[in-house]
């Protein structure tokens, strides 16, 4: 990625600046404050190496900050390797739903969490709240919130900004662990104001409470599952009845949510014929990622540290 920019930079003078830090101090937030000396615009767009934006990007994301109240515009996340593999649907899938469900909701409540990426902060309201965190690993969720509570507008822009998903266990694992340690902490680095702070109004508290905690119900689908094999295991074998079916029926509602609302949501993109491999990630990958926020979000709880893991791009070079 390095290689590649500099030598655009040098094919373009006057176009694009090259900056290079020589050192990882507070990693991303770090890189992000780093940049900021040597920027001056009121409007900051930023995007991660893997994000190929369109070419009316510019024009789409600036027009909501007409309103002097908004903060931050932030665009959904497409994808350009999704069916790469299992690993890279069952991501895909997770994003697909957070994009197409809980964003629009956000948005009607002004709850718009910053993703890091493909999209546009205001640099006043910006450096209102102090900017970046640099002992956050998510530095983007800690300033949604932190604007959020000065009572800013955070938008969500219904407009398609094309990107990368992690393509395997390992990398998919860590940034999944980092984004759940990280959010849980922004809960309770910020739990007083959250919790009673004035700048709030009383329907984004609960819905801030949702974002940044829902991880919580990790440990118990490990719970569950781990009991659930030991009672299959040592259980008594016993006949099927209609009363064990129905029972069957309402546990999987009440257990399955995820697979519920991926299935609306591949209905609203008209790809329902993928939910087969839905349920094949979820039943799978699920499991094991749901032991990973486990331990992602008990160390979050007890403030144990985790360190930071950038998450490697395979720069599909076809699209550039």
């Amino acid at each position: 990625t390095r290689q590649l920019l500099k030598s655009y930079a040098d094919n373009n003078p006057g176009f694009i600046k090259y900056v290079h830090r020589d050192n990882r101090h507070g990693f991303k937030p770090g890189a992000l404050k780093n940049a900021m000396k040597i920027t001056k615009g009121e409007i900051m767009v930023i995007f991660d190496a893997d994000w190929i934006p369109k070419k009316d990007f510019l024009r789409r994301v600036i027009e909501p900050f007409g309103d002097p109240r908004v903060a931050v515009v932030q665009t959904r996340q497409g994808f350009y390797n999704k069916d790469a593999n299992l690993i890279t649907r069952f991501a895909a899938y997770t994003l697909m739903v957070y994009h197409t469900i809980v964003m629009p909701i956000n948005n009607k409540v002004n709850c718009v969490f910053f993703c890091g990426t493909a999209g546009a902060i205001r640099r006043s309201h910006f450096e209102e709240v102090g900017g970046w965190n640099l002992c956050s690993i998510t530095e983007d969720s800690d300033l949604s919130v932190k604007l959020l509570m000065k009572g800013y507008k955070n938008v969500y822009l219904n407009y398609e900004t094309p990107s990368e998903v992690p393509a395997t266990l390992e990398s998919f694992i860590k940034q999944q662990m980092r984004w759940c340690y990280g959010n849980t902490r922004v809960f309770f680095d910020h739990a007083k104001n959250i919790l009673f702070g004035k700048g709030l109004r009383p329907v984004q508290r609960p819905m801030i409470m949702f974002l940044t905690l829902a991880n919580i119900t990790a440990p118990f689908v490990v719970l569950m599952t781990l009991f659930g094999f030991v009672g299959w295991l040592l259980g008594e074998p016993a006949l099927f009845n209609v009363q064990d079916f129905v029972s069957m029926v309402v546990k999987f509602i009440y257990t399955g949510g995820f697979l519920l609302i991926g299935g609306l949501t591949l209905f609203k993109h008209g790809r329902l014929n993928e939910f087969k491999h839905l349920v094949v990630s979820a039943l799978t990958l699920g499991i094991v990622l749901s032991v990973a926020q486990s331990v992602a979000f008990i160390k979050a709880v007890f403030n144990r540290g985790l360190g930071w893991y950038c998450t490697p791009k395979d720069a599909n070079m076809a699209m550039l």
